[in-house]
C-alpha cells in the first residue's frame, strides 16, 4: 500500500516546513547492494522493491505494479543488509529525488516491519 498522510495537515503546501512527506508501502525486497558506508563512516543499503496491490480509484479498481529503489542509513541500513531477498517488508519513509535526478524517486527508509516483527526507527 503507497500512503500518502495528510491526516491533520490543514497548512498550505507552499509552506514547505509543515509539508508532509511520510510513505507507507508494503513491497518485496528484490534487490539489494552491497552494504557501503559513507566517508565519515555512516552505513549505508541502497535497495529495490517490488510492489504489487489493487487499488479503488474512481469505482474502479485498478492493478498497481512497479519497482521503486529505496535506501537506509545508520541501523535500520545495517538491519535490511541482514534480511535475504524475496522478503516481504512494510517500510516508512520519505520520498526524495534521487541524487543528480530530479524526475527519479527514492524511498529513504526509516523503519521496516516484517511480519509484525517491528524493526528500527531512526530519524
Amino acid at each position: 500500500m503507497l500512503k500518502l498522510d495528510s491526516s491533520s495537515q490543514t497548512s498550505s503546501p507552499k509552506n514547505s516546513s509543515n509539508s508532509i512527506n511520510h510513505i507507507k508501502l508494503q513491497a518485496v525486497l528484490i534487490e539489494k547492494k552491497a552494504l557501503r558506508y559513507t566517508p565519515a563512516g555512516l552505513p549505508v543499503q541502497e535497495i529495490l522493491v517490488s510492489h504489487q496491490s489493487q487499488q479503488g480509484e474512481a469505482g474502479v479498481n485498478r492493478q498497481i505494479a512497479f519497482n521503486c529503489p529505496a535506501l537506509a542509513y545508520g541501523a535500520v541500513a545495517i538491519k535490511l543488509s541482514a534480511l535475504p531477498e524475496q522478503t516481504l517488508i512494510l517500510f516508512e519513509g520519505y520520498l526524495a529525488p534521487q541524487y543528480g535526478m530530479q524526475s527519479r524517486w527514492v524511498l529513504h527508509i526509516h523503519y521496516f516491519d516484517i511480519e509484525g516483527r517491528s524493526e528500527i526507527n531512526e530519524v
